[in-house]
């Protein structure tokens, strides 16, 4: 699990539409999470235009969206999303790496990142992540940093484990 190169994270924005569609119609992204591939580019801009606008107002959370990029070439590799509770300072993760990114170190080193974003910069102090019970790259990949499992969940015809992790005041927040 070699570095090749170095990473970087910045906020989504509409344009990345352009430079992920294709990427994203790989089936195998699929295979534990209950979406399926953009029709086309305008539906793929579309969402990314409902995300990067923001939560709607008045349910006391906050979305945030970012994509990983390639810092040598700015090559997509993937993206990363919370929504945190506001009040309770607890956000739920998730992160969509490209297929030809699995494997390398950029799940964890993206992830590492948002948590300490997360905390350092919005205050939060617990982060959940959902993980389809039959996707053992992503669930060990939680566990090794940190996340617990806390509960089962039956979502249709399969069971979503249920990760937690503390995020302390004395966390040391590894950056991209």
């Amino acid at each position: 699990m070699t570095d090749e190169f170095e990473i970087k994270i910045r906020p989504l924005a509409v344009s990345d539409a352009r430079s992920m569609f294709e990427e994203l119609q790989d089936m195998r992204i699929y295979t534990f999470i209950d979406e399926r591939p953009p029709e086309n580019l305008e539906q793929l801009q579309e969402r990314y235009r409902v995300l990067c606008g923001g939560a709607p107002q008045g349910l006391g959370v906050r979305w945030l969206n970012w994509i990983i990029l390639n810092d040598r070439d700015d090559e997509p590799l993937g993206t990363l999303q919370a929504t945190i509770d506001e009040e309770a300072h607890r956000a739920s993760i998730a992160y969509v790496l490209l297929p030809k990114m699995w494997g390398k170190g950029i799940a964890s080193r993206s992830t590492e990142w948002l948590l300490g974003c997360l905390h350092d910069d919005y205050g939060v102090t617990e982060a959940q992540v959902e993980i389809h019970e039959h996707n053992v790259r992503s669930l060990n990949l939680a566990r090794r940093l940190g996340f617990v499992d806390a509960e089962v969940r039956r979502e249709g015809d399969h069971n979503e484990v249920v990760l937690r992790h503390s995020l302390g005041a004395d966390r040391d927040s590894p950056r991209a």
